[in-house]
């Protein structure tokens, strides 16, 4: 199990290395959400890493493959964000680790990509790298986990590389645990 979410209604998702399944507490048994590579009708990847739900009730499942999926349980098609590698306008990587909804934007931490930003009014990303040569810059390619404190500053947990901040002029304080 790679990650547990409850939503507004009180189902349970559960992401595993095998799909995604919602759990029926009443029944004590699971079902299997659809998982297919084409089709905008499933999850396009069995391998999901992190779950959110947002104010609307949709749940945002990241996976192995670059694709972050919405999931109304009311409507079909699932929507998809994904990287293309001829489009600079869109995810840095394939594999999302960590997703935070702020407002009606995203933060997107990936493994090999760095951090993503999503504005959702224009339909602009913005991606966040390692630069050796910026001490500024975020500390590592690989974002494992994403917060937000209520006074705007992002954290950004990171493999290998610490702990950063990102403060409102777009620069990074890191920090190393002893």
């Amino acid at each position: 199990v790679n990650a547990i979410l409850q939503d507004s209604q009180g189902r349970i998702y559960v992401g595993t290395l095998g799909g995604l399944d919602l759990f029926q507490s009443s029944a004590s048994s699971f079902s299997h959400l659809p998982q297919g590579q084409s089709s905008h009708f499933s999850l396009n990847s069995k391998f999901v890493n992190c779950l959110l739900a947002d104010e609307q009730g949709n749940i945002w499942v990241g996976t192995e493959k670059g694709v972050i999926n919405q999931i109304n349980i009311y409507q079909k098609p699932f929507m998809q964000m994904q990287h293309q590698v001829d489009n600079p306008n869109s995810l840095s990587s394939s594999t999302i680790n960590s997703i935070l909804i702020d407002g009606a934007d995203f933060w997107i931490g990936t493994a090999e990509g760095g951090l993503n930003y999503y504005n959702a009014r224009n339909g602009l990303y913005k991606s966040y790298q390692y630069n050796a040569s910026i001490p500024s810059s975020v500390s590592s390619d690989y974002i494992a986990a994403l917060a937000k404190q209520p006074n705007g500053h992002l954290w950004v947990g990171t493999w290998g590389g610490g702990l950063c901040k990102l403060n409102k002029n777009g620069t990074f304080e890191r920090f190393s645990p002893p």
